[in-house]
């Protein structure tokens, strides 16, 4: 925000509209974009917003202040995580101990406790209390689909619902539902066809890793299953459950996307097109046009055709910042990019691949929980209690009771 504002009082000296100012960001920086888009000092510093592999959960503050196991107190909270500094600075011996400790110090007394800590005792206190979590979490059965923001593998508390800088006990969904709530911009929102994969290859049930880098892949029916739902549900919960919700309640263009490009390379023993896909921040060096990063890495199969695209998404990009709407490009030459409709049938997806698959072209596919849900209920690649599971991380209890009773 002070960047915004610092933008807002000097751009124009520097040739550029402070009427006109356009803010993006990948995966955190989705994050952070809507984050500005329902922050009530956020007003008027932007006028539109891109969204690319985004999403948001708002942290409740007693979540975030309380003890674990008191009502709605988080893994990660303020308490736990003191609890975790005191037994690592020898003031305790473990977390019954640790909060006897903590609960005869004032206030002031563990606001000077904190401050004093270094930032590497910060942070090996941090990651102590994610090592617990990750071994009471293991079990024999292969890792589930990696959901980066569900509420119930969601590892530390991110965006704190203060009432100041993001309201207070509310969640993203119904912010959006009323326009007095939120700062009503055009808006681009974006996901990769196979985010998950980014996460997934690295967990040792799908590859064989040398030195830390996936060598060949084992168990690729389970990859297949738990980044494909992975990167649905990113897909729903970041894009096409966001679009249809702001299409309702504002006047300014939503526009969605999915980025499909996955012509890579081929190794002795790896196979990068299934592995990685059109994975998570691949589609960062296309709207940055700095391709050569991939071709160094000799992943690209085919530079030109990479490079078409790249050009293509430039063009959309720019022309969104420039008008509110990608259109056909800085140049009026591409396919012309429409709006999100909710009406059924209408195209309202822009897919972007190289012309070695797909090409560019919009569609009408949507993408919501209650596909996915349905998607589960039939999938007879997993049985009742993995498709229970996977409900729970996903969905609301009633999404979730609907798919765990189906037989």
């Amino acid at each position: 925000m002070a960047a915004l504002e610092w933008t807002r009082d000097n751009i124009e000296r520097f040739g550029g509209d402070p009427e006109n100012v356009t803010i993006f960001g990948e995966s955190a920086g989705g994050f952070d974009v809507l984050s500005m888009m329902i922050s009530p000092l956020a007003k008027g510093l932007y006028h539109k917003a891109i969204v690319q592999s985004g999403g948001i959960r708002i942290i409740p503050m007693d979540a975030a202040q309380n003890y674990r196991g008191e009502g709605a107190g988080h893994q990660l909270s303020a308490r736990e995580f003191t609890n975790q500094l005191l037994v690592e600075e020898g003031l305790a011996i473990g977390p019954v101990d640790a909060r006897g400790v903590q609960e005869m110090m004032s206030d002031e007394k563990i606001r000077d406790f904190l401050l004093g800590r270094s930032a590497e005792s910060i942070l090996a206190a941090q990651g102590a209390i994610r090592q617990e979590i990750g071994d009471a979490n293991k079990t024999q059965e292969a890792p589930e689909p990696f959901v980066l923001w569900g509420a119930t593998n969601q590892l530390s508390p991110t965006l704190l619902g203060d009432g100041y800088v993001l309201p207070k006990d509310l969640q993203i969904k119904e912010l959006l539902a009323d326009p007095e709530r939120y700062n009503a911009t055009p808006v681009m929102l974006g996901s990769n066809r196979d985010e998950s994969k980014l996460f997934m290859m690295m967990e040792p049930h799908y590859t064989h890793r040398l030195f830390g880098v996936p060598v060949w892949t084992k168990n690729e029916e389970d990859y297949e299953t738990a980044t494909e739902y992975g990167s649905l549900f990113w897909k729903a919960d970041a894009v096409d459950e966001l679009a249809m919700m702001l299409t309702e309640t504002q006047d300014e263009g939503v526009y969605a996307y999915r980025f499909d490009w996955d012509d890579l390379r081929s190794f002795i023993t790896l196979d990068l097109r299934s592995l990685m896909g059109a994975a998570h921040a691949l589609e960062l060096p296309f709207v940055f046009g700095n391709l050569d990063l991939l071709d160094k890495a000799l992943v690209l199969s085919d530079y030109q055709s990479a490079r078409e695209l790249s050009d293509r998404m430039m063009s959309y990009w720019s022309e969104f910042a420039h008008s509110g709407s990608p259109g056909r490009g800085k140049d009026g030459a591409l396919l012309g990019w429409t709006e999100w409709k909710n009406d059924a049938g209408s195209a309202k997806l822009m897919l972007l691949d190289s012309s070695l698959d797909s090409g560019t072209q919009m569609v009408s596919s949507v993408v919501t929980y209650a596909t996915i849900a349905d998607k589960l209920i039939a999938d007879d690649r997993l049985d009742t209690g993995a498709r229970c599971r996977l409900a729970r991380r996903m969905f609301d209890e009633g999404l979730s009771d609907r798919v765990c009773l189906a037989q």
